[in-house]
């Protein structure tokens, strides 16, 4: 069904953007320094690629992060989908989201909490060669971001990655229900499925709003 639903988003309305991204790669290293990304995540990022994220929006425009930009909480309600801008071969690849500021950036004890995960993508859409089109169930769908009220702004960060040969068997325990969302540990996962160093990523910052929640709750997953 996520998958019905950003293909008939995008057939309806194009990738026409609100806000467009407009980053080159030097930017997106200079920017994930720049957020301290690659230390607190433990990874190295040297991207190939440039990883697009585009949030449909209700209205029927849509709107594409750049590295480092703050969206509102609302405009990151629906399921993103992604594109890739430069040479990385067919596929499959991986992509997962996570936020390394949860509950609030200074009290990580609930981070880092994984929003997305899912594997299988591919540039196979006829329409779009730039698409990345994922042929099986997500393993973690797309969760909406839900600062706590009294919280600073949190980043969310989404990894492009090559999908090894291991990623399947590895993402499969975290399908069990007694592996929650939070406290993920990114590093530990990617060594444990065989995954290199990222090749395409970018990250968005959201704070909260009036609907955010007083408290920690478990987040569900948005619309799809």
């Amino acid at each position: 069904m996520l998958l019905h639903l950003t293909y008939l988003l995008v057939a309806l309305f194009g990738t026409h953007t609100g806000k467009a991204a407009g980053h080159g790669l030097a930017e997106v290293v200079d920017q994930f320094h720049r957020h301290n990304i690659p230390e607190d995540l433990h990874i190295d990022f040297n991207p190939l690629v440039q990883l697009q994220v585009t949030f449909p929006q209700v209205n029927g425009s849509s709107i594409s992060v750049d590295a480092g930009r703050q969206l509102e909480k609302n405009e990151t309600l629906l399921s993103p989908y992604y594109s890739i801008d430069g040479h990385a071969g067919p596929g499959p690849f991986v992509i997962i989201c996570v936020d390394p500021d949860a509950p609030t950036p200074q009290n990580r004890t609930l981070s880092e909490v994984r929003h997305f995960m899912g594997g299988n993508f591919s540039l196979t859409d006829a329409r779009d060669p730039h698409h990345l089109v994922n042929t099986t169930e997500a393993t973690t769908y797309y969760h909406e971001p839900r600062p706590i009220r009294s919280s600073a702004i949190h980043r969310y960060i989404f990894l492009l990655y090559k999908q090894s040969s291991g990623y399947t068997a590895a993402a499969q325990t975290l399908t069990n229900p007694n592996y929650a969302i939070v406290r993920f540990n990114l590093s530990s996962f990617m060594n444990a499925a065989g995954l290199d160093q990222p090749i395409g990523g970018t990250f968005m910052l959201v704070g909260p709003d009036a609907s955010s929640p007083l408290k920690s709750t478990p987040p569900t997953p948005a619309l799809r």
